[in-house]
């Protein structure tokens, strides 16, 4: 992996439509971001997503296109100055409301390593 890692900005379904309910709902008629300011390379999220699962699967590196962006950073500022709103859930509890509700989806039982406990995230 010669080149830099590839940075992201991750966040939870349900705090995007929240946001996006709240644009809605208003009276504001230009674009705004409700994206998710919390920064991970995708390195990142592929071992918490391994972590979260208890999965052992490998990681494997492959070539970016060349016109991929390095970095993607929303700039939330007048998302939250217009809408009073910004993300709620951070990317591992995100992660792990996902894991859960494809598990129950699938109807399959899965290991999970990491333990947790508070909103957006799996009970013990």
């Amino acid at each position: 992996m010669g080149m830099a890692p590839k940075r992201g900005r991750w966040g939870s379904v349900d705090d995007l439509v929240t946001g996006i309910v709240k644009l809605l709902e208003s009276n504001h008629a230009y674009p705004v971001n409700p994206g998710n300011p919390e920064e991970a390379t995708v390195l990142d999220l592929a071992r918490m997503i391994l972590r979260i699962t208890g999965s052992n699967s490998q990681i494997r590196f492959v070539d970016r296109p060349q016109d991929d962006p390095t970095v993607r950073q929303p700039d939330i500022g007048r998302t939250k100055t217009i809408l009073k709103w910004e993300p709620k859930v951070d990317l591992e509890g995100a992660l792990q409301s996902t894991v859960a509700w494809t598990a129950t989806q699938l109807d399959v039982a899965w290991p999970r390593a990491a333990s947790a406990g508070s909103e957006g995230q799996l009970p013990d």
